[in-house]
């Protein structure tokens, strides 16, 4: 087996690795057969947006966390909503806080952080 990742360079080889290659296979595709034009918001335009979001979870670690294991080493911190802008980054570095939303379609639509990747959620 070789330690060599391989490259996609068209759909007929796209098909044929995933239809046809070995399970766990890596294989890498060439930008060329997505073509994607889209010039990503500063980070911190994306915190924002994120962090204000209903269906965000916030989550801080707790102080007891080294003796805990798994989701328990966490607890809500929803306060970070509230925290100025220009302080998000350093909250979510000094208070270990994770942030997840699981549709990042509610950021692409027109004057949205995500704004032009309306088609590429769309697919």
């Amino acid at each position: 087996m070789s330690n060599e990742i391989e490259v996609v360079t068209s759909w007929a080889e796209f098909r044929q690795k995933w239809s046809g290659g070995e399970k766990g296979q890596n294989f890498l595709i060439r930008d060329a057969m997505f073509p994607f034009k889209f010039q990503p918001p500063p980070l911190e335009d994306v915190m924002d947006a994120v962090r204000r979001h209903e269906n965000t979870r916030i989550q801080k670690t707790r102080r007891d966390a080294s003796q805990l294991t798994g989701s328990a080493k966490f607890e809500p911190f929803p306060e970070l909503r509230d925290v100025p802008r220009e302080e998000v980054m350093q909250a979510v570095i000094r208070d270990g806080v994770n942030i997840a939303h699981f549709d990042a379609r509610e950021f692409a639509g027109p004057s949205q952080v995500f704004d032009g990747l309306n088609k590429v959620f769309d697919q």
